[in-house]
């Protein structure tokens, strides 16, 4: 079983809040088996280039979304800040918008945490919905974190009795995740499709909140750098949707992206278990209907 964990860190980065929300969920669930938990945003510590303190901690999580099949750069970022890990224990926790090739390799992140000397002991991916292209149904959205919810309260169990967890990577997945490697590139570019309407009231929120540090204002108006991380945080989360991307708005969602309001509304009619659905959420049915993976 190995030593006890009795006190654990868990570092997340989140766009728009679908990670956020499972990595407190991680921590409300190991706080239940009495481990001391803290949480901390990633860019916390990429913006002030700080390492976090992870000295009295006997396990570090570590929460991303998927980009094209792998990490958001930020996370490297992050990485490469921890200071030495000493043997000490992590898990790793990733929430892609749909469970094909789930969510790519972990390997990346998985072998940069070794070279940190990290020993890592469980993975776990846990579909969201997704924050651009398709609004998924309400009910949908209402199952998906359902279903992770309860993935989370098994993935406790097994890290707390020493049950080891990790992904099977296989080629297809591996392939899949060198595809990320433009995409940390090209997401720079995006400051070219960056513009702002003229609802815009200078608020200066996305630039309070860009996780990257690439919005600045000049005047009562958004200037965007070259660090953009695709995101979406500052698309959804200015209040008079003044933020577009020339090009791409088609696949932004005109009703935006709020996963807690989501959560909170009635339940949904059309849920993971709608015979009705169509077939994009197909993958989706089978993921839930996985062993130990239903609410």
């Amino acid at each position: 079983m190995g030593d006890p964990v009795r006190a654990a860190s868990i570092f997340y980065f989140s766009g728009t809040g679908n990670t956020e929300l499972l990595a407190e969920q991680f921590a409300t669930e190991l706080k239940r088996c009495q481990v001391a938990t803290d949480l901390g945003c990633v860019e916390t510590y990429t913006q002030g280039k700080m390492s976090p303190a992870v000295q009295d901690c006997d396990l570090v999580g570590i929460g991303y979304p998927v980009h094209a099949w792998n990490a958001p750069r930020i996370v490297f970022e992050f990485l490469r800040l921890l200071p030495p890990g000493e043997g000490r224990r992590a898990f790793l926790f990733k929430s892609p918008g749909d469970p094909y090739l789930n969510g790519g390799s972990t390997l990346p992140v998985r072998r940069r945490l070794e070279a940190r000397g990290y020993r890592v002991i469980h993975e776990e991916m846990l579909v969201m919905p997704a924050n651009l292209a398709v609004a998924y149904p309400l009910g949908v959205q209402q199952d998906l974190y359902a279903v992770a919810c309860e993935r989370i309260r098994r993935a406790v169990g097994e890290m707390l009795a020493g049950v080891p967890h990790l992904q099977h990577n296989t080629w297809a997945e591996r392939l899949g995740t060198l595809v990320s490697a433009p995409e940390h590139l090209g997401t720079r570019l995006l400051r070219l499709l960056f513009h702002v309407r003229e609802s815009c009231h200078g608020c200066g929120l996305c630039a309070e909140r860009c996780p990257a540090g690439n919005i600045t204002m000049r005047g009562d108006r958004p200037a965007f750098g070259w660090r953009c991380l695709a995101c979406l945080r500052c698309v959804y989360l200015c209040p008079v949707r003044a933020i577009g991307l020339r090009g791409l708005e088609p696949v932004l969602l005109k009703e935006g992206y709020d996963i807690r309001a989501a959560l909170a509304a009635p339940r949904g009619e059309t849920g993971l278990d709608s015979s009705d659905l169509p077939p994009l959420y197909r993958r989706m049915q089978e993921y839930a209907r996985e062993e130990g993976g239903a609410p």
